[in-house]
């Protein structure tokens, strides 16, 4: 700690990751998720009931977040990270961010991972996704709840509950462009998010963007969801599909 200042950095030491993470029956910091994924994996991430993680901002290099935890991240495939044992939004798991709560990248510099994530049969379940999204110095909001940049199929989001927000996009498929991923497949990012609620928020861009990749919205439910409008983003629009002939790549389903 530094005053009041909270650093999460990448340098670890195993002891105390031994003493911490790899010691408890669930998660309170997103943090610890990502230190045991490297260091101890398990079959799945359990965050405690009644969590409210508090992400930070985002270093310019991406390897720190001061003031705050880092979002949830899935570093490789078959992650499941829940909310309480049974992965329930009553459970009440809060991801409060002003910056991003979920994301996936192809590669990890910062940590050392050269080679391509893959982050097929991701999981995630029963977490609540808010918080008060800064304005870059233009004054325009440039925020992305969850941001799936890593190829991966059969990913999916249960019984989330985004509230209380406003963004750029919602939930985002597609490439980066924070590093090289030309040779990204078309179709090779797969995402479902099933029985959501999306509540009293706004966006600007796209509540669901889809750049080549397939997006399925089932099962969930839209209260008091508002398309907002800047020079940026004329047309806002619930769910986008880029560069796909076929919509029925970017769906929503009862």
């Amino acid at each position: 700690t530094m005053g009041s200042r909270i650093v999460f950095g990448i340098a670890i030491s195993s002891a105390l990751l031994s003493a911490s993470a790899a010691a408890a029956q669930c998660f309170r910091s997103s943090f610890s998720i990502l230190e045991a994924q490297i260091y101890n994996p398990r079959p799945e991430y359990v965050v405690c009931p009644n969590t409210i993680i508090k992400v930070g901002v985002p270093s310019d290099a991406l390897v720190a977040f001061v003031d705050g935890d880092w979002p949830l991240v899935a570093l490789g495939p078959n992650v499941i990270i829940k909310c309480g044992a049974n992965g329930l939004s009553s459970n009440n798991c809060v991801i409060d961010s002003s910056f991003n709560h979920f994301f996936t990248q192809p590669k990890f510099p910062q940590l050392d991972i050269d080679t391509t994530i893959h982050t097929d049969n991701l999981y995630v379940s029963g977490f609540t996704f808010t918080g008060d999204f800064k304005q870059t110095q233009g004054g325009e909001i440039s925020a992305v709840s969850v941001a799936l940049q890593a190829p991966g199929r059969n990913m999916i989001f249960n019984d989330c509950i985004w509230k209380n927000t406003i963004l750029t996009d919602g939930i985002l498929a597609k490439q980066t462009t924070a590093m090289d991923d030309s040779d990204r497949e078309d179709l090779s990012i797969e995402v479902f998010v099933r029985n959501c609620i999306f509540h009293d928020l706004a966006y600007f861009g796209s509540l669901a963007w889809a750049d080549r990749q397939r997006l399925t919205i089932e099962g969930s439910r839209f209260m008091n969801v508002t398309a907002l409008s800047d020079a940026q983003n004329k047309n806002a629009t619930l769910i986008r599909c880029d560069a796909i002939t076929n919509s029925a790549y970017c769906t929503i389903k009862s």
